[in-house]
């Protein structure tokens, strides 16, 4: 990856957290976005959040081909930075919105009020579990 597009990858991330931080609104509005990109790191996740905070489940060209969706026409992927090899490397994602195809069904990751309950219950017992076992 070039230098010049690596300046620019670094001054979005720079952008993107400082953006996240700004207010609680904007940080309330990133963290509501993450619930759906919990299995993106925290960097990425701002890479994620300064170029499409209404992003909620992305993949790859070749991962959303393979699931029946195409990538529609003239979309712009969502790029995030990493390492390889201790070289950068550039991924892009496109979110389910970019897309077209085969009708997918999504996990709901929201907690109402309602449901807290449960899901405490659901840790705790989990937490007891990881250490009986």
């Amino acid at each position: 990856m070039d230098e010049k597009k690596q300046s620019t990858l670094r001054m979005l991330f720079k952008q993107s957290y400082a953006e996240t931080v700004e207010t609680v609104q904007s940080f309330q509005q990133y963290l509501e976005q993450i619930k759906f990109l919990h299995k993106y790191d925290v960097n990425d996740q701002l890479f994620i959040h300064g170029q499409n905070p209404e992003a909620r489940y992305l993949a790859d060209f070749a991962t959303w081909k393979k699931i029946g969706r195409q990538v529609k026409h003239g979309s712009k992927a969502i790029m995030t930075l990493g390492f390889s090899n201790n070289q950068m490397m550039a991924s892009y994602y496109f979110d389910v919105n970019q897309t077209v195809g085969k009708v997918l069904d999504f996990p709901d990751y929201s907690l109402e009020e309602h449901t807290w309950p449960d899901f405490i219950t659901q840790e705790r017992q989990d937490m007891i579990d990881s250490f009986t076992a």
